[in-house]
C-alpha cells in the first residue's frame, strides 16, 4: 500500500488545484489538490507541507486533517491518502494552465475523478471530518462511501 497527502488550499472563495501531467499516473488531465507520496521517516503533516512547497510554491501555516481515504484499482497498489485543508499560506502562487485558483462554483465543470466529484469535494467544501474508501476498475468507479464523522471524533 502507498500511502499519500493530500492539500486543498483555499483563499478568497477559491481553492487551489493542480492537473495532473504525468501520463501514467491516475490522475492524468484531472485537477486535483497538492499532495504526493509519503516518504519514509516523513509523517503526513510534514509531507503535506513539503509536497505544497515543491507543487504550489507556498509554505503552509496552519493545516486540518480533515479524514483518510483508501483507494483502490487506479493502479497496481491500493493508496492511503491523508487529506488536509488549510488557508493558512505564505508566497505566490505563479498560475499557469495546469494550476491555479478555481471559484468553488466553477470546479464542477473541470475533469475530476469520479470519486472527487460525488463524495471528496463536497466533503472538503463543506470542511466535513470523515473516512472515506473508494474502488475503481478500468478507471470507472464501482464502489465507494464516505461517512462524515463528528468534528470531536478522533481519526484514528
Amino acid at each position: 500500500m502507498k500511502v499519500a497527502t493530500l492539500c486543498y488550499v483555499f483563499r478568497h472563495g477559491q481553492v487551489l488545484l493542480i492537473r495532473g501531467t504525468k501520463k501514467y499516473a491516475p490522475h492524468y488531465g484531472v485537477w486535483n489538490g497538492l499532495g504526493g507520496k509519503v516518504e519514509v521517516g516523513e509523517t503526513p503533516e510534514a509531507c503535506v507541507r513539503r509536497e505544497v512547497a515543491e507543487e504550489g510554491g507556498i509554505i503552509l501555516g496552519n493545516v486540518l486533517l480533515l479524514g483518510r481515504m483508501l483507494v483502490s484499482g487506479l493502479g497496481p497498489e491500493p493508496w492511503l491518502v491523508h487529506v488536509f485543508i488549510s488557508s493558512d499560506f505564505t508566497g505566490e502562487v505563479e498560475e499557469t494552465v495546469d494550476f491555479g485558483w478555481f471559484d468553488l462554483e466553477e470546479v464542477w465543470e473541470l475533469p475530476l475523478l469520479e470519486a472527487d466529484r460525488r463524495y471528496l469535494l463536497p466533503a472538503v467544501f463543506a470542511r466535513a471530518v470523515f473516512s472515506a474508501c473508494f474502488v475503481y476498475q478500468h478507471g470507472v468507479l464501482v464502489g465507494g462511501f464516505l461517512a462524515e464523522r463528528n468534528n470531536e471524533e478522533e481519526l484514528n
